[in-house]
Parts: C-alpha cells; structure tokens; sequence
C-alpha cells in the first residue's frame, strides 16, 4: 500500500473512534446515592447525590454546601468558583463529584451542580 493510502485509513478510523467516544460518553450516568448511604468505604468515588442546601459558607475560591436528604444526615459539597454564586439556601439541587474525607468528615468535590427546583 502506498503511504498516503494507509495515512487516509488511519485518519478515517481515528475519526470514527472519535464519533463513537462522543456518542458513548453521552450515555454514561453517574450513580446516584443516598447522603446517608456515603461513608469512608466510598472514598475516591464518582458519585450523584440530590439535596436541599442548609447552608452555603463562601471563601475567595470556594463554596462549601452543606446538604440535606431526608434524614438527620448532612454532607458538605465543595464547589470551586467559576465567577458565579448562583445557588441559595433552601434550594434543591443534585451534585456530582468525587467523594473525599476531609477533617473525618465524609464531602463532596463537585464536578457538576444541577437544580432541581
């Protein structure tokens, strides 16, 4: 085969594989887990928990939410500033992240926030 042949099989399967990775990670969900269901077992995980923010403390870089599901239970999310403060107190919102233990404590680095109402 000449050369400029096998560079135009390659170039077409690399774009394929690119389309298939885009179509595929679309479908990927995230679990999600009950706030009380979370302990220092799921440390490292990716995970989805929904929540009603108690309380929001702002730092110059971060945002750290506590959150609340229905149980006496809380967890903290910590949300890294992009500019905006849109969330409040007493609005429901679903975050996912990966879980971290921080002064024993079990919380939340949040790679995407959603509201829910």
């Amino acid at each position: 085969m000449r050369e400029d042949t096998l560079l135009r099989i390659a170039l077409t399967i690399s774009l394929v594989g690119i389309v298939c990775l885009y179509f595929v990670s679309g479908s990927i969900k995230v679990p999600r887990q009950a706030v009380k269901a979370i302990d220092s077992s799921d440390k490292g995980s990716i995970t989805r928990i929904r929540g009603i923010v108690t309380s929001v403390y702002e730092t110059d870089k971060v945002l750290i939410l506590e959150l609340y599901e229905q149980d006496p239970k809380r967890i903290s999310a910590v949300v890294f500033k992009d500019g905006s403060n849109y969330i409040r107190e007493g609005q429901e919102i679903e975050v996912a992240g990966e879980v971290r233990e921080y002064k024993g404590e079990m919380e939340l680095i949040a790679d995407e926030i959603r509201q829910v109402s």
